[in-house]
């Protein structure tokens, strides 16, 4: 068999070169997956908001900045602390407001009573001295002092 020669391109008279069916066809198809694979590597480039999104998400991710996420740890655990430290004072503060409440109530009860007493017994001879212990109460309520509620 005699070697293979190159076959020259095939060229017309005027010099313009002729392609047949199958050049034409290779020629189709390299340029169909050359521009699917330019479009499939253009669908893979970041867009401006992809970056976006891709910055954001590491700056309010903490393994992104660990030293801070620590820091913020560190912050919410005292903050935590310090709010179930008010809680419980302030639990102590309601406890203590009702307390004194309650002891004020008692003590004004106690000195009410011990006015209308004082007063209905140094009226012990007339018939009104149940009205005697309670004018003196009114008085009490008015002015605050029991010796004054009392009188002479």
């Amino acid at each position: 068999m005699p070697p293979r020669t190159p076959s020259p391109v095939p060229v017309d008279l005027e010099g313009k070169v002729k392609l047949g069916i199958q050049t034409l066809g290779a020629i189709l198809v390299s340029v169909v997956v050359g521009m699917v694979t330019l479009f499939g590597i253009w669908s893979t480039v970041a867009t401006k908001s992809d970056l976006q999104s891709l910055l954001s998400d590491h700056s309010l991710r903490s393994d992104g900045h660990p030293e801070a996420a620590n820091a913020m740890r560190v912050v919410q655990r005292q903050l935590a602390a310090t709010e179930a430290r008010t809680q419980r004072l302030e639990e102590k503060q309601d406890d203590t407001r009702q307390s004194v409440e309650y002891i004020r109530a008692r003590i004004d009860f106690l000195t009410e009573q011990t006015v209308r007493e004082v007063a209905s017994q140094r009226n012990v001879f007339h018939p009104q001295s149940r009205q005697a212990g309670d004018r003196a109460v009114q008085r009490l309520r008015a002015s605050g002092d029991p010796a004054e509620a009392i009188g002479p």
